[in-house]
């Protein structure tokens, strides 16, 4: 939005936000599929079986997912945008 060349640009950009449906093939599935770790992480940890969740395996494993992810996945982008003033 705050790179955009024009108005037009930043308006399309504000408006694709909320209109864009999820079924776009631009939509990552790696973001579904994180949306859906967190969600049943969220269920496990409120049910009976917390107790897995706080095993020593499982917190090493969702660690070194974390790791994994930013290391894959992390942006390239440019320079802070406040840098540009």
């Amino acid at each position: 939005f705050f790179r955009a060349a024009s108005l037009d640009d930043a308006w399309t950009i504000v408006t694709r936000l909320f209109t864009t449906p999820w079924t776009n093939p631009g939509f990552p599935m790696l973001m579904v599929g994180l949306i859906a770790g967190v969600w049943a992480y969220q269920f496990i940890w409120e049910s009976r079986h917390r107790a897995v969740l706080e095993t020593r395996a499982v917190r090493v494993a969702l660690a070194a997912a974390m790791v994994v992810y930013l290391l894959f996945f992390s942006a390239k982008g440019g320079a802070f945008i406040y840098f540009q003033f």
